[in-house]
Parts: structure tokens; C-alpha cells; sequence
């Protein structure tokens, strides 16, 4: 067994796996695209309930960084298929979580609720999905410190 990490090409037998890096809700976070079926796996990374409010997580700034390092991968996939996921969601996902990490960054949190879990209280700022695209649901949340 080896570790796999961002810039690998995993050969399946007639599918693709291509790794790409994306730190931020834990350091060695990656993505992986199935080339031929234009499907993005994105763990934890990107999903509707993002924690970023760990330790370990990236600070906000930094993140949308790491994010738009990745955004070109909008190009090469339709669908996301997140570790929370039932269904699929619209690639767009992806560029409205990071319009959300952006507005987190630039301070614009006035309407910012609490958020309490298990190591205690953080904040959750809310992010809009594009209207016409589908999502598996329609409330998506990051959540801070």
C-alpha cells in the first residue's frame, strides 16, 4: 500500500482516477476525478456542511487560495459526489461554497448564526446555490471560528 497525493493518475482498467490536493477542512485533503464519467469525489472538502471550525482546518483566507487553485476542475466535471452525499450535486457546488468562503474572509458574517457541536461553539455562515442546477439539498452552511 502506498499514499496516494495530488498530480497521481490511478489507472482503474478503463477509468482514470486523477488526485488533486485541496487543504482546508483537514491538511491532507484531496479530490479525485473519474475523467471519464466527468465525476468529482470530494470527501469532506466540498459538501453542503462544511466544517472549517477545527483544529487543524486552514484559516478562511488561505483556504479560498487552495480552493481557486482547484476551480478549474469545474471544466472537467458535471457532478460532485461529496462523503455526506445521497445523491449527486450540480459542479457548481463548488463555486458557490468558495463565494461563501470568500464572503467569510472579507469579514461579511453580520447575519451569522451560532453553531453548537461537540467541542463546543463556532459560527455557520449560510452560502446560496445557483438556481435551475441540482442539489441534493438546498441549505449549505460553512462553519468557522
Amino acid at each position: 500500500m502506498r499514499s496516494i497525493k495530488g498530480g497521481d493518475v490511478i489507472d482503474l482498467g478503463g477509468k482514470t482516477l486523477e488526485v488533486y490536493d485541496l487543504p482546508g477542512h483537514t491538511p491532507g485533503g484531496i479530490l479525485l476525478l473519474l475523467k471519464e464519467d466527468r465525476i468529482l469525489f470530494t470527501g469532506d472538502s466540498i459538501n453542503h456542511h462544511l466544517w472549517m471550525q477545527l483544529d487543524g482546518c486552514l484559516k478562511m483566507e488561505d483556504f479560498v487560495k487552495e480552493l481557486d487553485k482547484v476551480m478549474f476542475l469545474e471544466e472537467k466535471a458535471d457532478t460532485i459526489l461529496h462523503g455526506h452525499a445521497t445523491d449527486f450535486d450540480d459542479i457548481s457546488l463548488m463555486r458557490c461554497m468558495r463565494k461563501g468562503a470568500v464572503e467569510i474572509s472579507e469579514g461579511k458574517t453580520e447575519n451569522d448564526l451560532p453553531y453548537k457541536w461537540f467541542g463546543g461553539e463556532a459560527r455557520q455562515h449560510p452560502f446560496k446555490l445557483e438556481e435551475g442546477k441540482h442539489y441534493q439539498q438546498m441549505d449549505s452552511v460553512i462553519c468557522y471560528r
